[in-house]
């Protein structure tokens, strides 16, 4: 309906012909203030554009917030949630990143977020999933980079060493840096030496897919892989340490991690949490870290610092059932027994087969003062070696409650 014409139709005489013009001008006023609420972008200053060349430069944070006001201002929608993906991927974070991908390509997203759900899926060691996700990719362009790259991982998955070589070799003849895949290239070779024995080459192919994308997790899991199976985790910290003192270096949170966990590998836990925390003040979702911070202090005893880095975990990856069990430990001991008591109910519900856990439960129960739960949890119970001696025996908490929870 054309505004002109909406306008002559309300212009009638009488209170009743004002209140319909009022209402009709405040209809087209807050049509319009919608609108210009959208921004429009020139190719200079499209933040999908713009998002992409900031992951190349491994400006995470950057190209969040850029994927972020593209989807905002509905610019580029399925490509913005894609990279938005990547981003989360970049992250640690696989549970955002999954079903962000997933809706980029319901909404028409490119072969390349087929190939990057396909990369994410080998991750997590869903194979099945991911070849379907590869198999779009290369079906929609067969001369997908990235595609050929993920269907090469695959490859030598399957020992099928000479078939993966072939596809590498197809993106080395087309790849001049990191915006062609030329970090990828070099991973893709480090993988294949690695699982066909071949450490040294490995070694060499995988720091240099490094040096060239410090961003992605998977490439500096390989150097950390390729030390340990040579029995020199020492070596891999030289490495990271050297990377560290480089000028100009701005080492990323996946970076920080694993450097931590190499540290934890020659049982250094100290200089493990440090790292840790390093990765956390680089990009403060980072979930890996976090993860591993709240266990390290779980196992330090430091439960205040503990609760806080497992509480913030949680609510990024809030079906990770180790780390509802670290956060309900430790939220007990800091006297927290609500929250204990909802996550150690959560965490029981994912598998209540664990007895460790129903003791848990058990007892968070009874700290939150639910003794009809905490005696119905004790009694289902048949070792009781082992329940927790702090909080009594089966007789105690079934056959006289009033000691444990007061008069009834």
């Amino acid at each position: 309906m054309r505004r002109g014409w909406v306008l002559r139709i309300l212009d009638g005489g009488g209170p009743f012909g004002r209140g319909l013009r009022l209402f009709g001008l405040a209809a087209i006023l807050f049509a319009g203030s919608a609108d210009a609420a959208k921004k429009e972008y020139s190719f200079e200053t499209n933040p999908v554009r713009l998002g992409q060349k900031a992951l190349e430069e491994g400006k995470v944070a950057d190209a969040k917030a850029l994927f972020e006001e593209a989807i905002a201002n509905e610019w580029e929608v399925p490509k913005a949630r894609a990279g938005l993906a990547e981003v989360y991927v970049r992250q640690g974070n696989s549970t955002e990143a999954e079903p962000l991908f997933r809706q980029s390509i319901s909404e028409g997203a490119t072969p390349e977020a087929h190939a990057g759900l396909g990369l994410l899926l080998l991750r997590l060691g869903r194979v099945d999933e991911a070849k379907i996700e590869i198999d779009e990719a290369l079906k929609a362009k067969s001369d997908l980079w990235d595609g050929q790259f993920a269907k090469a991982l695959v490859l030598i998955q399957e020992k099928k060493f000479d078939e993966a070589k072939g596809l590498l070799e197809k993106g080395k003849k087309k790849n001049k840096g990191i915006k062609d895949g030329e970090d990828r290239y070099h991973f893709g070779l480090a993988r294949l030496r690695f699982e066909s024995g071949d450490l040294p080459g490995a070694e060499s192919e995988a720091l240099l897919a490094m040096s060239q994308n410090q961003t992605d997790p998977a490439y500096t899991t390989l150097v950390a892989d390729i030390y340990v199976k040579r029995n020199s985790p020492a070596l891999a910290i030289q490495t990271y340490e050297r990377v560290l003192a480089a000028p100009g270096a701005s080492p990323t949170a996946p970076f920080y991690h694993q450097l931590g966990g190499l540290y934890e590998k020659i049982q250094e836990p100290n200089e493990a949490l440090r790292r840790y925390q390093e990765a956390v003040k680089v990009d403060s979702v980072y979930a890996p870290a976090l993860r591993d911070m709240g266990r390290l202090y779980l196992l330090g005893k430091v439960y205040d610092k503990a609760t806080v880095a497992y509480s913030r975990y949680v609510q990024l990856v809030p079906d990770d059932l180790d780390a509802l069990t670290g956060f309900t430990k430790a939220a007990l001991e800091t006297r927290q027994f609500k929250s204990a008591h909802e996550a150690a109910k959560k965490a029981f519900s994912m598998d209540s087969t664990r007895t460790d856990l129903r003791l848990l439960y058990a007892r968070s129960a009874y700290q939150d003062r639910d003794r009809e739960r905490a005696t119905q949890l004790y009694a289902s119970v048949s070792d009781t070696t082992l329940f927790d001696l702090a909080f009594g025996q089966l007789a105690t908490v079934a056959l006289r409650p009033h000691l444990i929870f007061g008069p009834r």
